[in-house]
């Protein structure tokens, strides 16, 4: 069972090998988890799901006003920014 994201991606990569496939995961996740799959030389064809985005239309005064949901959109943001720095760098930094 894989950990991580480049767990899952030598999983599948030895069922798939270098054939195309349909990349499904969460928009947020989306770039980085690309950029990871195309390092080990395989072909994503991205599919987004689960977005972030606001669910009205409508602005609400509250919505000016912290919650602790939105607390853990920052921690899952700066995960990304993080990871996406990560497989920035040369191999073995």
């Amino acid at each position: 069972m894989a950990r991580d994201t480049a767990e899952q991606a030598d999983a599948i990569r030895r069922i798939i090998r270098d054939e195309p496939f349909v990349l499904v995961t969460s928009a947020l996740h989306m770039r980085r988890s690309v950029m990871l799959f195309e390092q080990k030389g395989m072909r994503p064809i991205p599919a987004p799901c689960d977005y972030l985005g606001l669910r009205s239309p409508w602005v609400s005064p509250f919505d000016f006003f912290p919650r602790a949901g939105e607390i853990a959109k920052v921690e899952a943001v700066l995960h990304e920014m993080l990871g996406i720095l990560r497989y920035s760098l040369p191999a073995g930094f």
